[in-house]
């Protein structure tokens, strides 16, 4: 990596946040996205939504759910 210190600033502030179906479904699909942080000191920076518990299709927002916003609020801080 030519610019490693602007790479580590930039993941500092970096959150992703895997919505997906259910890990039965999807075993691997956080484990591709937490690889982004394995080099840095942020390693836990992609909080994981299951859209099946909350009985949630691809076209809905799983945002508009109100357990769904503390966790997240709670995952950030």
């Amino acid at each position: 990596m030519h610019h490693e210190n602007d790479y580590i600033s930039f993941v500092e502030r970096l959150f992703i946040i895997g919505v997906y179906g259910s890990k039965k479904e999807s075993p691997d699909f956080i484990r591709c996205f937490e690889k982004w942080f394995e080099v840095t000191p942020y390693p836990h920076h992609v909080p994981v939504i299951e859209r099946r518990l909350y009985r949630q299709t691809m076209k809905d927002s799983v945002m508009d759910i109100e357990p769904v916003k503390m966790a997240l609020q709670g995952f950030i801080r």
